[in-house]
């Protein structure tokens, strides 16, 4: 795992990250590869409230392969 974070301003944050896990069975037709992607931004939008955006895709290459792609947003207001 590579992660990479960068405060853009005083409120604002980006984050990044790459995770890759290889495994290998008795054969080789077991083995599988998991790959993720990772980017993201932080914010703080007012003095109670915080916002969040991700967008990541990951692989995995194995018997079952498949790919997938998401974009995960959340808004949290403190009371």
């Amino acid at each position: 795992t590579v992660s990479y974070g960068h405060r853009l301003t005083p409120r604002m944050a980006f984050n990044a990250s790459y995770l890759q896990r290889d495994a290998e069975g008795l054969s080789s037709n077991l083995a599988s590869r998991l790959r993720s992607l990772s980017l993201g931004l932080t914010a703080r939008l007012a003095r109670r409230t915080s916002g969040a955006l991700q967008w990541r895709h990951t692989t995995y290459d194995a018997t079952t392969p498949y790919r997938e792609t998401t974009i995960q947003v959340a808004v949290v207001h403190r009371f």
